[in-house]
C-alpha cells in the first residue's frame, strides 16, 4: 500500500506535492507514527533490559513509557527506506548506514549536552567511542527491516482508519506529556549533578581534614616530649574529629537522598557515565547497590 502511495507521489507536480507535504492530516499521521514508535521502542528496552538483567525497570531518559530516539528513528528508516522495501538486500544495508549513524550522533549529541555516556558498549567488540558497535548495528538493522515490512504498514493503516479529531485529540495530548515530561527530565538531571557536585565537595573536605588529622598526629608524636605545646596539638585533634563527624554524618545524608531521589536514572542505565563528579558518582553507584563503603 505505501508503494503505490510512493509511485503515486512521483507522478504528482511540485506545486501539488507541497501541499500535500503541509497537509495538517499527513502531519497528524506522522506525529502519530512517532508517538506509537516511541512507545515501542520504550517497550522494546525495558524487555531487552529483563532479558540481560531479570529485572523489570523503566529504560526510558523519561519517566512516561515513551523514548523518543525510537520515535525520531522510525520517521527516518520509514521516510527514507520506503522506496527500497522490495529489496530486502538493499532495505537492509541502507537501514544499517542509517541506524548505525542515528545511534552514533544520538550518543555523541547526549554526551555534549549533558556531559555523560547514556549506554556504553565498550565491553562489546569493535565499538567505536561506547557509542556504537556491529552487534547491535546488525541488531537493529534487522529490526529495521522487520518494522519497514510489517510493522509500519499495520500502523499506517490503523492510524488513518481512526477518525481525523480523535487523531487530532491523540496528538495534541501525548505531544504535550511528552514535552512537559522532557524538560521536568532535564530538570532531574541538572539537580542530579549539582547533587553529585555537593557529594563530591563533602568527599574532597573529608579527605583534606583526614589528611591534616594525620599531619597532627605525626607532629603529635614527633613533638610528645614538648609539653608546652601537647595541649594545643590536641584541641587542634579534637575540633578535626569533630569536624570529621559531622561530614561523615553530612555524606550518609547525601548518600540516602541520592539513592531515593535518582534511583530511577541509576536503574534505567547501569552504563551511565558522567565525564565529572566521578567519584561522588562511584560512591552513590555503590550505595545504591547495597554496598557501604567508608569514607577514606
Amino acid at each position: 500500500m505505501d508503494l503505490e502511495k510512493f509511485n503515486l507521489w512521483k507522478e504528482i507536480s511540485s506545486e501539488k506535492r507541497v501541499k500535500l507535504m503541509i497537509d495538517p492530516a499527513m502531519i497528524i499521521n506522522w506525529i502519530s507514527y512517532f508517538i506509537l514508535y516511541s512507545f515501542l521502542g520504550w517497550a522494546v528496552e525495558v524487555f531487552h533490559a529483563y532479558y540481560k538483567r531479570k529485572i523489570w525497570v523503566n529504560r526510558g531518559f523519561l519517566k512516561i513509557p515513551f523514548c523518543p530516539v525510537y520515535g525520531f528513528g522510525g520517521l527516518l528508516v520509514n521516510g527514507v527506506l520506503l522506496r527500497l522495501q522490495d529489496s530486502y538486500l538493499g532495505l537492509f544495508l541502507s537501514a544499517v548506514i542509517i541506524i548505525t549513524l542515528l545511534e552514533y550522533g544520538t550518543g555523541f549529541l547526549l554526551e555534549k549536552f549533558f556531559g555523560a555516556k547514556w549506554w556504553n558498549y565498550e565491553e562489546e567488540k569493535w565499538n567505536l567511542k561506547g557509542y556504537i558497535c556491529p552487534k547491535y548495528s546488525l541488531l537493529f538493522s534487522l529490526l529495521t527491516v522487520v518494522t519497514v515490512k510489517i510493522i509500519h504498514p499495520i500502523i499506517s493503516e490503523g492510524v488513518q482508519r481512526v477518525d481525523l479529531f480523535y487523531r487530532q485529540s491523540f496528538v495534541w495530548f501525548f505531544s504535550a506529556l511528552i514535552l512537559l515530561d522532557f524538560f521536568r527530565t532535564i530538570g532531574e538531571i541538572n539537580d542530579f549533578y549539582q547533587y553529585l557536585r555537593e557529594l563530591q565537595r563533602r568527599i574532597e573536605d573529608f579527605s583534606t581534614v583526614r589528611l591534616k588529622e594525620r599531619l597532627l598526629k605525626e607532629k603529635q608524636e614527633t613533638m610528645s616530649k614538648m609539653e608546652n605545646q601537647m595541649d594545643e596539638i590536641e584541641n587542634l585533634l579534637a575540633e578535626i574529629r569533630d569536624r570529621t563527624a559531622e561530614l561523615k554524618a553530612e555524606y550518609e545524608v547525601l548518600l540516602r537522598e541520592g539513592t531515593r531521589k535518582y534511583g530511577r536514572l541509576l536503574r534505567a542505565f547501569p552504563k551511565f557515565k558522567p565525564l565529572k563528579f566521578q567519584k561522588s558518582f562511584q560512591r552513590l553507584k555503590e550505595r545504591f547497590k547495597g554496598l557501604k563503603k567508608p569514607l577514606d
